[in-house]
């Protein structure tokens, strides 16, 4: 298949236009012979139709510079003073785009050099030759058309590094990582719809299940909005019409499953729960059903959390001192559930209050890479699950409490937003996030903690006996000191 004679095509599918610099001004340009650039297409329809307008320009283009080197070697011969134009100039550059057309880039360290090229546009300005190739110096350009993608990444993970969490930015990061070793040394702006869905198809072939591929089309669309904003990219996001889930296919979608009656009562199951030797394992599940809180809440709870308001025992999940939510409306205070109570959760707490320098819950956990002491109580439980038969069971993990928690409450008949405000959701209608107040502790133990119900659990042979986990919280506390080896 032939294309125009200005067009070759990158083995990357992109097509470039060529432009041969007319061998007369190649003393201009430094004596280059021609010079290529990225039309950022790999449509041949749309490429032959950019081609044919930059070969326009750059006929009016040479045409113009042509004259005014005719001009100026007239004006020297016959001892005028010419226009300060090519005479002390020594190399200029082309800079060819889809965007901007050909221009003329002056040395951006070198105000003269700009005042030349400005003086000599100006005369060409006067026999109506050339509009195209006016602009700016290259030093005052806002907008660099040719950005590498890793400096324009670098910079949009700039502009967002403070709002992300540590997990946050590690996933953005690999993902990031991954697209730029796909895409090579190109620049921003060589990035088209095929090169996404290329690189989607490089992520299914390799293995790559469809929620991950899906992770990194909405990170790279992110991205792209935000370099579109910025003007490091020009036109559509690249990303638009790209999918990896059909309409029909994402509205099917379902996170983690709630655990069923059957699965709750394998858990609790006094002979199984038998089985549940350090405080994480034993106090996590209960209090992931019966408050609905997220496993890293939990897991960061210190004991200035555990207090009282208006009288009523209460957990206070917030952000303070280095704890970390995952949205402004996880912060909140909850009452802690008569079965908790019954359970013995205040005896342990206040076992945990005599160790020395104790100021967590579970104060011999420890963070992780990303700033959560969650990863222990979680791999525990994954174990709890897998010797039970809850583990056959696809999408059940210790979120599931949580939407168990949440699934009770609304089949208990409790309004969306009270229940976003015990298990800490966003409520977002203009009346609650506008005009209304944090609801407090006793309203939940009044209106949502009744309806937090299981009556087909016996939480009774699950009692605590204080000093149960005296031994136990000494040696892990030994281990996270590093007196004792880390075990399994």
């Amino acid at each position: 298949m032939r294309f125009a004679a200005r067009l070759k095509r990158s083995r990357h599918g992109l097509f470039y236009f060529r432009l041969l610099i007319p061998k007369a001004l190649r003393p201009l340009f430094g004596g280059r012979r021609e010079v290529a650039a990225s039309l950022g297409t790999s449509e041949r329809q749309s490429a032959i139709l950019v081609a044919h307008t930059l070969s326009a320009q750059a006929l009016v283009t040479f045409a113009a510079l042509k004259s005014a080197m005719a001009n100026d070697s007239d004006d020297n011969k016959s001892g005028k003073t010419a226009p300060e134009s090519f005479s002390l100039i020594r190399k200029w550059e082309l800079e060819i785009s889809p965007q901007n057309g050909i221009r003329i880039k002056t040395d951006p360290n070198s105000p003269q050099d700009h005042a030349r090229a400005m003086e000599m546009l100006k005369e060409l300005g006067k026999i109506g030759l050339v509009k195209a190739i006016q602009g700016q110096p290259a030093a005052q350009t806002t907008h660099d058309a040719s950005m590498p993608l890793e400096a324009s990444i670098k910079r949009y993970i700039a502009a967002n590094r403070a709002r992300w969490s540590a997990k946050t930015f590690s996933e953005y990061d690999s993902i990031f990582t991954r697209f730029k070793a796909f895409v090579g040394g190109r620049h921003v702006h060589h990035v088209t719809s095929k090169t996404i869905s290329d690189y989607l198809a490089s992520l299914f072939e390799v293995g790559i299940g469809a929620r991950t591929r899906d992770k990194h089309l909405m990170v790279l669309k992110r991205y792209f909005d935000h370099t579109i904003s910025t003007e490091e990219y020009r036109g559509k996001n690249p990303t638009t019409g790209q999918s990896v889930f059909s309409s029909t296919e994402r509205k099917r979608l379902k996170g983690w499953e709630p655990f069923d009656d059957k699965d709750l009562a394998a858990i609790f199951n006094p002979v199984n729960y038998a089985s549940l030797a350090k405080p994480h394992e034993f106090w996590f599940p209960v209090l992931g059903l019966f408050t609905g809180a997220r496993i890293a809440e939990i897991a960061q709870l210190g004991l200035s959390d555990v207090g009282e308001e208006d009288g009523i025992p209460c957990l206070s999940i917030n952000d303070e001192d280095g704890r970390n939510v995952k949205t402004d409306a996880a912060i909140r205070r909850i009452p802690i559930h008569p079965v908790l109570l019954q359970m013995g959760f205040l005896d342990y707490v206040n076992d945990v209050r005599k160790i020395p320098g104790a100021q967590r819950v579970f104060p011999y956990l420890r963070r992780d890479a990303f700033g959560s002491y969650a990863d222990v109580p979680g791999e525990a439980f994954r174990r709890y699950l897998n010797s039970l038969s809850v583990s056959e069971k696809p999408k059940r993990v210790f979120h599931s409490f949580r939407k168990s928690a949440n699934n009770t409450l609304k089949q208990g008949g409790v309004s969306e937003e009270h229940r976003c405000a015990m298990i800490g959701h966003a409520h977002e209608t203009v009346n609650s996030a506008t005009y209304g107040q944090p609801l407090g502790v006793a309203f939940l133990t009044e209106h949502v903690v009744p309806k937090l119900v299981f009556p087909g659990l016996d939480f009774a042979a699950l009692r605590y006996t204080p000093g149960q986990f005296d031994t136990v919280l000494r040696r892990e506390m030994e281990r996270r000191d590093g007196l004792l080896p880390v075990l399994p």
